[in-house]
């Protein structure tokens, strides 16, 4: 009876408005004039392209709605059941929510979310409506809950029925012209369309320009009317409106669905098509918001869904890790909640921290937990004594255990040297262990402030610094190879100089005169690349060269043939081999030999030939060459 009041009170509120749908447009009215935005598919049997749309809301008072509040409702006995044939609560599908965390519902497959897909029990599935194709949700008490901007284009829920009956009036006729009740009279016999507004008209507009029956319609975009009258557009894809487009049948995803492969799916909950197309959750895991999750209850860890336990942490703070077993002694680890704890076993009955501990030997809780036993002593029947000795002798010295060393003697608990403090410059490493040399003790052990004592920093004593190109050896600086790699040092200790005629030497090597103490037979030397090397030969003659080597006078000429500074000039150049210069041979075959220019008063100075056979006449203008005695 109160529901048939309740329906009368809107009717005849519906009735009382009848006189202003031709000034306003009864839509505008009833609040279905609302912003509604549709994803087309012209292909009956699917589109590809995964596209997610979102209708406008608006608010209506159903016919036959529960809601005191207006929002259309439905309960789990209504008996929604999912296209995909899952079980719904009218057939057999599971009811029981027992076991189940708040906020869910017990399915075959187990624990899932109480959401739009299941309100109020498994299967009770709130997106699969007739002609809802915009927001819905799942209400209090698992009712289905939508607003009038929910229904498809041509439709709205005027039944009694309840919200389970979706949008199932068409409100194109004349009987339901634009809202529930709404009928065409006389004066505008017709119910036509305009601009998703439907209205009572005299004559079909430009807008829906055929007659079908009592309704003008638009057969190019007319979904009851596709491509002509009575051609209604149906579709066998779940969640999805049927639609027409340019006089042809395809379909639109209802708001919340997106278009995958032929089907409408919810990216948000669809396990198969998680957050995109395609992306299929883990077995054992749900979709929510977008994102793989586990049942509720269960936890998410690397090898999959998990019931909480010891094994993965409880669920708590450390999920997917194991609870430490104990860290000492013998128990295992158990769950208290979602926290770890410990069960520990005899000997080592007691739990201390992580550990399990035998409160009566163990040093660190010694009688009770944390009471360390401290000073070295040990737990022994749960009192803290030293295990041999007496506290204060040299063998424990402030505590058990504690031996002095290094000289030291025990004296009021502390370990020292008989004079002065362990550690001083007079006590270093050990007892009368004086540092010497400008060394100070550090760490036990004598050193000077920055770097090693005989190092080039402190060479002899602490900051004793050898100069440039000379190291530490022995205690002293001294020039080496290593330290004057590319000079010579003048003394043992350096300095280390560069080359010159008057310093000359390699690789750290004592400096050499070039210019001093030439040898044998040498007139000039020079340094080269560290070396002295001869640069003139002694002549002991005096001559003036006359042309063509013809008068010359002389009595000796030397030459450096070998190239070694220590031997000198060696070689005396008159010889046949080596005649006025090294390696310039005279021509034995054409009867010359090497001769001295003064022998003859007119000379004819024939060519020579160097050491590869060559002839040459460089040594013409010498004192001594090759030739003939038939005059010049």
């Amino acid at each position: 009876m109160a529901r048939g009041l309740a329906n009368n009170v809107v009717r005849g509120w519906l009735l009382g408005a009848t006189a202003l749908l031709f000034l306003g447009g009864c839509n505008a009215i009833l609040g279905l004039d609302q912003p509604y935005s549709e994803q087309d598919c012209l292909s009956p049997d699917g589109c590809a392209d995964a596209t997610s749309f979102e209708a406008g809301e608006a608010t209506v008072t159903p016919e036959g709605g529960d809601a005191a509040d207006g929002t259309v409702e439905t309960g789990p006995g209504d008996g929604a059941t999912k296209p995909d044939g899952d079980a719904g609560p009218g057939d057999g599908g599971p009811h029981s929510e027992a076991g189940c965390p708040t906020g869910s519902v017990a399915c075959a497959s187990g624990c899932v979310p109480n959401d739009t897909h299941n309100c109020g029990a498994c299967g009770h599935d709130c997106t699969s409506l007739p002609n809802v194709n915009g927001q819905v949700a799942c209400g209090t008490g698992g009712a289905c809950e939508f607003d009038a901007g929910a229904c498809a284009s041509g439709y709205a829920h005027c039944g009694d029925g309840g919200p389970d009956q979706g949008c199932e009036t068409q409100i194109d006729t004349t009987s339901n012209c634009g809202a529930c009740g709404v009928a065409c009279g006389a004066s505008a016999p017709k119910c036509a369309s305009a601009g998703g507004v439907y209205s009572c008209v005299s004559g079909c507009p430009s807008t829906a320009p055929t007659p079908c029956g009592s309704t003008c319609v638009d057969t190019s975009t007319d979904k009851n009317n596709c491509g002509g009258c009575g051609t209604a557009c149906t579709t066998s894809v779940a969640h999805a409106t049927p639609s027409c487009a340019s006089s042809k049948c395809g379909y639109a995803c209802n708001t919340g669905y997106s278009a995958c492969g032929g089907t409408c799916v919810d990216l948000t909950s669809d396990p198969a098509n998680c957050g995109a197309c395609g992306t299929a959750c883990p077995s054992g895991m749900l979709c929510s918001g977008s994102h793989c999750a586990c049942p509720p209850g269960d936890i998410s860890c690397p090898g999959g869904c998990a019931v909480p336990g010891p094994q993965n942490g409880c669920g708590g703070s450390t999920a997917c890790t194991a609870c430490p077993g104990p860290q000492t002694g013998i128990g295992q680890a158990t769950c208290s909640g979602t926290s770890c704890s410990l069960s520990c076993s005899a000997p080592t009955g007691s739990q201390c921290g992580g550990g399990c501990v035998d409160t009566t030997s163990d040093s660190q809780n010694c009688g009770s937990c944390f009471a360390a036993c401290i000073d070295g002593e040990k737990c022994s029947g749960s009192v803290c004594k030293c295990s041999s000795g007496n506290l204060g002798d040299n063998g424990n010295c402030g505590t058990c255990g504690n031996v002095c060393s290094h000289g030291e003697q025990c004296t009021n608990g502390a370990c020292a040297c008989q004079g002065g403090t362990f550690g001083d410059d007079n006590n270093c490493g050990t007892c009368g262990n004086v540092c010497t040399h400008g060394e100070h003790c550090a760490g036990g052990t004598c050193a000077c402030a920055s770097g090693t004592l005989d190092d080039n920093a402190n060479c002899g004593t602490c900051g004793n610094a050898c100069g440039s190109g000379t190291t530490c050896v022995n205690g002293s600086c001294q020039c080496t190879a290593q330290s004057c790699a590319t000079g010579c040092c003048a003394t043992s200790t350096g300095p280390c100089v560069a080359n010159s005629d008057t310093t000359c030497g390699t690789a750290g090597g004592a400096c050499n005169d070039c210019t001093r103490n030439l040898p044998t037979n040498a007139f000039a030397a020079a340094c080269v690349n560290g070396a002295c090397k001869i640069t003139k030969c002694d002549i002991y003659m005096v001559y003036t060269a006359p042309p063509h080597g013809c008068g010359a006078t002389g009595t000796a000429y030397y030459a450096d043939c070998d190239g070694l500074y220590s031997t000198g000039c060696e070689a005396v150049a008159q010889t046949n081999q080596s005649c006025g210069g090294c390696n310039f041979q005279c021509d034995a075959d054409a009867g010359l030999s090497c001769t001295n220019l003064t022998s003859f008063t007119r000379t004819q100075v024939a060519p020579c030939e160097d050491s590869s056979g060559n002839p040459t006449n460089a040594q013409c203008t010498g004192d001594f060459a090759c030739g003939h005695s038939n005059g010049c």
